[in-house]
């Protein structure tokens, strides 16, 4: 590499830094005065603006670009018809903050980094690990891993139980898949020490956890990449089952909602189950429009109220992304984050099946497995309804843009 090509790096990675600043005040607006997210808003308005004159294209260069621009043209309609502004603009921040992070990581697919960013998603998955097993109190529901590890953890009261048992669940799980196929399928033996360091880890706090949508859809990515790397595996998958069943009745284990689900499951099912009818309710009286980001807890509580602990305790959003999506930014919001992800998915198994290098073609199937994981946990909760782990989710999105295009451009 010439020294003009390294001053050209250099400089690239300093503007991508410098651009990613202007993502904290709207990740932050809840502690800042309003003008300031809303300037931070306008600056990218502002390139996004310049740089669609400059390239005579409003879209970007792969066809999840569309999707996404969408729902951003979607989110002035929604502010408009939500009954509580201050409730929807931290959402509204957080959509832009994670679509800027997305088209600034889609953008990078030349850049020589991408072919390592294997690397970047390990030390995600070891560092949210560590923030995981610091800052969540862990949960007690599945009698059969009813595992107490807060003497290992450390005595931090200021820190304990600031994560949420779920939303670290729903963080892990989308780099858990990621490491295990780096762990498999990865060409060097380093990485693949560490991705398997790092996939037992995650896996393991994963099951501590107890995040029961989270668990379900890392174990349909595993089979679904297992099949699609070889339909020799299904007999596999098809013999495990069969002899855990044999086992199972052998020692008697019941298999029962109480035993699979925890105590609890029949309750939360019933919950779970009243608010997808609230949602439908709200997507039958609000088609078009939804109530508004961040407004399905008020309109539920006002137009069809509940009358179940879910009350007492706050229940946020309707426990299922698509029915969450619907009654937050109507139809046309839900058809949009569906394209969203059956663009990526495209993508993604296109440069599976068709990039040149092994390694990219590594990094789209562990990404694919990381997009299967949300999707499928998306059925039984919202992964992603905290802004913050919003724009996480684009930004991982980003990556997957980026690791497509760059297939495209070298097969």
């Amino acid at each position: 590499m010439s020294t003009a090509d390294k001053q050209s790096g250099w400089l690239r990675n300093a503007r991508l830094l410098g651009l990613s600043l202007f993502l904290l005040p709207l990740l932050f607006s809840t502690r800042l005065s309003a003008p300031i997210p809303a300037a931070a808003a306008c600056f990218w308005g502002i390139l996004l603006l310049a740089r669609t004159l400059r390239t005579e294209r409003l879209g970007g260069h792969t066809p999840a670009d569309w999707p996404l621009l969408l729902l951003l043209l979607l989110l002035p309609l929604g502010l408009a018809v939500s009954a509580q502004r201050a409730l929807s603009l931290p959402h509204l921040w957080a959509w832009i903050a994670g679509a800027a992070l997305f088209w600034l990581m889609a953008a990078q697919h030349d850049h020589p980094w991408l072919r390592y960013s294997g690397w970047l998603l390990i030390a995600a998955g070891l560092g949210l690990a560590a923030a995981v097993f610091v800052a969540t109190e862990f949960p007690s529901k599945l009698p059969w891993l009813n595992w107490d590890v807060r003497a290992w953890q450390p005595s931090l009261p200021l820190v304990r139980g600031s994560f949420n048992p779920n939303n670290s669940g729903s963080l892990m799980s989308l780099l858990v898949l990621p490491a295990l196929t780096l762990a498999l399928r990865s060409t060097g033996s380093g990485q693949r020490l560490a991705a398997g360091g790092v996939a037992l880890l995650l896996g393991l706090l994963l099951l501590i956890s107890q995040s029961r949508g989270a668990i379900l859809g890392v174990g349909v990515a595993c089979v679904a990449l297992t099949l699609l790397i070889s339909r020799r595996w299904l007999p596999v998958w098809l013999m495990m089952a069969l002899a855990a069943l044999i086992a199972v009745r052998a020692t008697g284990i019941p298999l029962n909602w109480h035993f699979l689900l925890g105590g609890s499951a029949l309750d939360t099912l019933i919950d779970r189950q009243l608010l997808w009818q609230r949602g439908l309710y709200l997507i039958h009286d609000f088609p078009f429009t939804g109530v508004g980001p961040g407004m399905v807890e008020p309109a539920i509580q006002l137009l069809y109220p509940l009358e179940t602990a879910l009350v007492e305790g706050g229940f946020f959003h309707v426990h299922q992304t698509y029915l969450q999506f619907a009654a937050e930014m109507g139809l046309l919001g839900l058809l949009a984050w569906v394209a969203l992800l059956g663009s990526l998915a495209t993508g993604l198994l296109h440069a599976w099946r068709n990039a040149v290098e092994p390694s990219m073609r590594t990094l789209a199937l562990a990404l694919l497995g990381s997009l299967i994981v949300y999707a499928v946990h998306s059925f039984f909760d919202v992964p992603t309804h905290s802004p913050l782990l919003r724009v996480l989710l684009l930004g991982l999105m980003g990556l997957m843009a980026a690791v497509s295009r760059a297939a495209y451009t070298t097969t």
